[in-house]
């Protein structure tokens, strides 16, 4: 990427910074607007830069919570806003707070995917033709029951639309497009979209798995989408010692590659003349994190 490319986005992206900062001291009050619209001021194209071309670096290995380079990320941003003048308000007295997190990733050695289909199974190959994530709240499941396919397995009755009309999915696998319908607004799809919301829909039916189907036009190529799942999944554990935002009664959840469709297929043509027998097993571990 030139420099004249990366200037122009982080133009852009002060301009729309500046702008909802602009919006958002309209709705204080005189003194504090006024001291706000004078900040704005201050904000400049080549500060923004040199921000992220430090917090951006390849020395920070990507600044994953609970590495080296996150932990430098963090006291960066933490010694900026000290010298803007603003007080911590993290845990005693400082700028951070704890935050639990559990890493998570799959053991590719005890895990498999097999496609049961007119009689005849047919193993696939991890990272070929699947992958698995990991899953933060247990270490193994055993899945085998039929897969159905429900479109995007979007359920919106605002929007007269449910991809599980008429759908018996109770007891069996999901297999949906990522994404939303292109009918939708864009904050409709980016909710919709939204794979806990997916998920979570996917429960309210009784599914007990996911397959994830990306669509075409969509697609990422493979490779970076192996590289992203097989990457420690990382969830914060609430006060209850949970997964937030997760959803337990999905107990198998995987990836497939276009290229190898008898799975999206058979669902498409046969709704649950496909079977699916999965087996997944994690590794987990509790990470520090902060924020």
């Amino acid at each position: 990427m030139s420099f004249t490319r990366i200037g122009s986005i982080v133009s852009m992206g002060c301009f729309a910074i500046c702008l909802a900062a602009s919006s958002f001291a309209q709705q204080l009050g005189p003194v504090d607007r006024s001291a706000a619209l004078s900040a704005i001021q201050t904000m400049s194209v080549s500060a923004v830069r040199s921000h992220m071309r430090f917090l951006s670096d390849d020395l920070l290995a990507g600044r994953a919570p609970g590495t080296p380079g996150y932990d430098v990320a963090a006291r960066y941003v933490a010694a900026q806003m000290e010298a803007m003048g603003l007080l911590p308000a993290g845990e005693h007295g400082t700028w951070f707070q704890k935050v639990p997190l559990r890493a998570s990733v799959n053991d590719e050695k005890k895990s498999s995917l097999t496609l049961v289909a007119g009689g005849k199974q047919v193993r696939l190959k991890s990272r070929v033709d699947y992958v698995y994530g990991g899953d933060p709240a247990s270490t193994e499941s055993d899945v085998e029951t039929p897969v159905v396919f429900v479109g995007f397995g979007v359920t919106a009755p605002e929007l007269n639309y449910d991809d599980y009309a008429g759908v018996d999915v109770r007891g069996k696998i999901v297999a949906r497009f990522s994404n939303a319908p292109a009918r939708f607004s864009s904050t409709q799809r980016a909710y919709y979209a939204d794979a806990v919301t997916k998920e979570e829909n996917a429960v309210k039916h009784g599914a007990v798995g996911s397959l994830t189907l990306p669509e075409p036009e969509d697609e990422e190529p493979w490779d970076r989408v192996v590289r992203q799942i097989f990457a420690p999944a990382r969830a914060w554990m609430n006060s209850e010692g949970k997964p937030q935002d997760w959803s337990p009664e999905i107990r198998a959840r995987a990836e497939q590659e276009m290229a190898q469709d008898a799975v999206s297929q058979s669902a498409r043509q046969h709704g649950t003349a496909a079977l699916l027998r999965g087996r997944r097993a994690c590794r987990g571990s509790q990470l520090p994190g902060g924020i």
